[in-house]
């Protein structure tokens, strides 16, 4: 998938009336990072950033930045990158909390309270949520169960049942990062 918003890009494709949305934007960046390509990522940002709509520019910035961040591990950058920023495109709203939540995670594993209650609260935000659909918050309501799945995860459960069932899970956001979270575990 990367390779072919990357085929797009370098041919201009991506463009709709000299505009770039936020979604397409974010959407590009994080398929980056989840193949390696931060460095790509941050040519794209600077390429492509400017033909962003003025009122969407800081967001999708920041959240672009935030993203490359989580893929290098600096979890406290993509915390502090995130503090004050929000968007007002559905997608972008939820990337924002889930990196926030995932960052949590990284950040925090000894903590399992924190980590418990930001999920719980996670999962308040998608209930109360009247701007995305359905299959978005099915998928980010699963990556909060995984969540707690590996904070709550006994000595006798196995990595492997927990990788399998997560294979199995049709709708999730941050596979590629759960899947690595279980293969760290014990």
């Amino acid at each position: 998938m990367f390779y072919l918003y990357s085929y797009a890009a370098e041919n201009d494709l991506i463009l709709d009336n000299q505009i770039v949305a936020p979604s397409h934007f974010s959407n590009i960046i994080n398929l980056a990072c989840n193949v390696g390509k931060d460095e790509w990522a941050e040519d794209f940002i600077k390429k492509w950033s400017k033909f962003l709509e003025p009122d969407s520019l800081e967001s999708a910035l920041d959240l672009g930045n935030a993203q490359i961040a989580f893929a290098r591990k600096e979890f406290d950058q993509v915390l502090d990158i995130l503090r004050s920023t929000d968007s007002n495109d559905p997608f972008n709203h939820l990337l924002i909390r889930m990196l926030r939540l995932a960052s949590y995670y990284e950040k925090e594993k000894g903590d399992i309270n924190f980590i418990l209650d930001n999920s719980r609260a996670f999962d308040a935000f998608l209930v109360r949520s009247k701007i995305m659909n359905q299959q978005m918050k099915y998928g980010a309501k699963n990556l909060s169960s995984y969540i707690r799945k590996l904070v709550n995860r006994k000595e006798t459960e196995s990595k492997i049942d927990l990788y399998e069932s997560l294979k199995h899970c049709d709708s999730i956001y941050f596979r590629w990062w759960l899947e690595q979270k279980i293969f760290e575990l014990n």
